[in-house]
């Protein structure tokens, strides 16, 4: 369960790759077992034990597969396919079924790079040239029309190509990708958008060193700084202040911010983190970034960090009182204070 969510982490905390609480991601414990996000919570907030529902795939996959015409399963009939599939947790995601075909570790995303394809009116043709074992499905309503029209195109591929296909695009809607391993998966997620990214001529690097950030920790996600006042604030004071002025400050934001142009200088950072602890706030190349156990409290933080940087801002030509390295030291050691932090 662990490498599932680090799988769902990993999608969940780039805006490029889901916004708000979409895509889904799912794990094949066995055969008749799969573990697939549960609908309301966030892909950045599965953990090994939360967020997630427990369903059986093979009756998901026996119905759609086995039916006669699925152009005349109703809504109630879905409802009850996947009623008979559940086991236990949390309520399961409307589009469960597109994962019971698919891999042992399946993601479902919405990129900004592929929905900038799929949804041009020549997207489905471009999206082939680009990937030619890939399967497209023409847009249906999430759910289970998305369902019948999703496996519908598989059964068509299979029987056309005698394979599984290596990707599947989702028209004015997403991509889904699976494999054997979590690792499997986020790479080739890495490679279908990075090769868009080359076709559109972008770059998202910004949201790729995400990835490379997360790796130094090991666990929680990492938030690409968005606040309008915090990236102001870095243009005007040429780069990250000090920020311990107060106790919310050091508290929220750390001992010391960490500044690199190389993020996979991992000596530099075990250096950091022995003398000030793990950063919550890294600046790679004028790129902001926090380091969180959920969104919500990503969120939080970087709250505090607009309060910071608009706080320094309006001292900019004034001498600043700060707390000492002593004081630091004390608030972030205190456990009332790392108690609130903590707090959900």
């Amino acid at each position: 369960m662990k490498d599932f969510e680090r799988m769902s982490k990993y999608a969940g905390m780039r805006e490029d790759l889901v916004q708000a609480g979409g895509g889904n991601s799912a794990y094949k414990i066995t055969s008749d077992k799969m573990a697939i996000k549960a609908s309301g919570y966030q892909l950045a907030d599965i953990t090994e034990k939360n967020g997630y529902a427990i369903v059986n795939p093979k009756i998901i996959r026996d119905a759609f597969l086995n039916c006669a015409d699925l152009g005349a399963m109703t809504e109630e009939e879905s409802r009850e396919i996947l009623s008979e599939a559940y086991i236990e947790g949390a309520r399961p995601s409307i589009e469960t079924f597109l994962h019971a075909i698919s891999g042992r570790y399946s993601l479902h995303t919405h990129p900004i790079v592929v929905n900038a394809l799929a949804c041009r009116k020549n997207g489905e043709e471009q999206l082939k040239r680009l990937f030619p074992d890939s399967l497209v499905v023409p847009y249906a309503t999430p759910g289970v029309q998305l369902a019948k029209a999703y496996f519908k195109a598989y059964k068509a591929y299979m029987k056309k190509n005698n394979a599984e296909p290596e990707f599947v695009f989702l028209m004015n809607h997403g991509f889904l990708v699976s494999g054997e391993t979590a690792d499997e998966v986020i790479a080739l997620t890495e490679k279908v958008t990075s090769k868009i990214e080359k076709f559109l001529n972008v770059d998202y690097i910004e949201y790729h060193n995400m990835s490379l950030v997360q790796s130094l920790y090991g666990d929680g996600i990492i938030w690409k700084v968005t606040d309008v006042n915090i990236i102001h604030a870095y243009e005007k004071l040429n780069g990250l202040w000090d920020h311990a002025f107060c106790p919310d400050c050091v508290v929220f934001l750390g001992k010391s911010m960490y500044i690199t142009t190389d993020i996979t200088d991992k000596a530099k950072f075990t250096n950091f983190v022995a003398k000030n602890g793990y950063p919550t706030v890294i600046d790679v190349n004028g790129e902001l970034y926090i380091h969180a156990n959920s969104v919500k409290k990503a969120l939080e933080t970087q709250s505090v960090l607009s309060f910071s940087a608009q706080v320094m801002l309006l001292n900019k030509d004034e001498e600043c009182e700060m707390l000492s390295e002593e004081e630091r030291n004390f608030l972030l050691n205190w456990d009332a204070e790392k108690y609130r932090k903590c707090l959900k």
